[in-house]
């Protein structure tokens, strides 16, 4: 089939929803589909704009076997909901604009951003093909439950797009079965819903967990607590930085943020003075195995708010690694629910609360035995539910339902 992917996401951004829309795109190919990519310039998680992309409105590439036009738009250095609508329609007005090499028989699109539903629709009403949206993200959901200024004004409004957008697709795919109740109040048929989790996409580590320490700095005796990916407002990482506090005594546990985002910035002023807090840049995307592998504790912290709006992406590079998790989230939220699903890899804690992950962080560190048998039963449910293999038999079965 001649298959249109539609997402502002995609490869070479190296976390995020990108590594999952550029992994589709790459599965559809090798399935012996021919895929076309409409994307948005890379600029995630640190939302700068790589100099290769400044000045061009539109530029294509070709990535293992798939044409991608990488397309223009504005991308806000600092997240305010005026922004990030500016941020969609741009990149929605130059969409509208483009048109494929070929003319498509199935078209794609993925969240997070809204802009590349609404295109999904656009392209398959015009070409009446049938339209697979995919859902990373619940965007109304999140825009409220982030904290963003405005958020509950424009939840309302963007909630009856998704309405519009996921009761006009022919398949709803949905990366954790907790968006099942969003759906479902939608009135989305259930009929119409497809399971297609997340699944790992980084490689194995090229060094011991010894070499990456030394690399890094730290020594055999540091106990390390890792956080990576983006420092946005859903990620609350305040939290993180008075959890170290409570910790500073604590001379052996070091709190280790790597990655980027829109509240890096006050988040190094506020831990200034705090000794176990240390901060790294985003890694290249061959060395983040070795950086997982060289923690012993890996990190999810979210905004008690955040509850079934979003599955954090970066647990199935911590479930592969076979690294012990510990999560400060909803308990009745994705994230909760994913880990909960390993069956002994991570323990959750109520969100926004230090000194209960201050608690379990120093129980932990005490307890060897503990994340051994968290980091077995981590790699355990990677092997069996996460790998690629597996993804690649599920798009096979959801492309199925379109092939004539």
């Amino acid at each position: 089939m001649r298959i249109l992917i539609i997402g502002i996401n995609y490869a070479p951004e190296p976390t995020g929803s990108a590594p999952y829309t550029s992994g589709l795109a790459q599965i559809l190919s090798e399935l012996g589909h021919s895929v076309e990519v409409m994307a948005g310039i890379p600029h995630y998680p640190d939302w700068k704009v790589r100099p290769e992309y400044k000045f061009r409105l539109r530029r294509k590439d070709v990535q293992n076997g798939v044409c991608v036009t990488h397309l223009r738009h504005f991308v806000p250095r600092k997240q305010t909901t005026i922004r990030r609508i500016v941020w969609e329609v741009t990149f929605l007005i130059n969409a509208l604009c483009f048109k494929p090499t070929n003319k498509p028989e199935l078209v794609v699109s993925s969240t997070p951003s809204l802009s590349g539903g609404i295109l999904g629709i656009y392209f398959g009403f015009k070409h009446k093909i049938p339209i697979v949206s995919i859902i990373q993200d619940l965007v109304g959901n999140g825009i409220t439950q982030s904290g963003l200024t405005k958020g509950d004004i424009v939840s309302k409004f963007v909630s009856k797009i998704e309405k519009f957008i996921y009761r006009n697709s022919s398949k709803v795919c949905i990366v954790s079965k907790q968006f099942q109740g969003f759906l479902k109040q939608l009135q989305i048929h259930e009929n119409a819903i497809f399971f297609l989790p997340n699944w790992t996409h980084i490689s194995n580590p090229t060094k011991t967990k010894e070499e990456s320490r030394r690399h890094y700095g730290w020594a055999a005796s540091d106990f390390i607590v890792l956080h990576t990916g983006n420092m946005g407002l859903k990620q609350g990482l305040e939290n993180v930085i008075n959890t170290a506090k409570a910790l500073v005594t604590a001379s052996n546990i070091k709190f280790v943020l790597s990655g980027d985002g829109s509240q890096k910035a006050e988040l190094i002023k506020k831990s200034v003075g705090i000794g176990n807090v240390l901060f790294i840049d985003v890694v290249p995307e061959d060395e983040y195995p070795n950086l997982l592998l060289a923690a012993d504790l890996l990190l999810v912290n979210q905004q008690k708010t955040i509850g079934d709006m979003s599955l954090p992406s970066k647990l199935t590079s911590y479930f592969t690694i076979g690294r012990p998790v510990v999560a400060a989230v909803n308990e009745f939220g994705a994230c909760a629910h994913e880990i909960s699903a390993t069956l002994g890899a991570g323990e959750i804690v109520e969100a926004e609360n230090p000194y209960s992950l201050a608690k379990i962080i120093l129980k932990l560190s005490q307890d060897p035995e503990r994340l051994q048998y968290m980091g077995r039963a981590a790699k355990k449910y990677a092997e069996t539910n996460l790998s690629r293999d597996i993804a690649k038999e599920r798009v096979s079965t959801l492309i199925k339902l379109f092939s004539w």
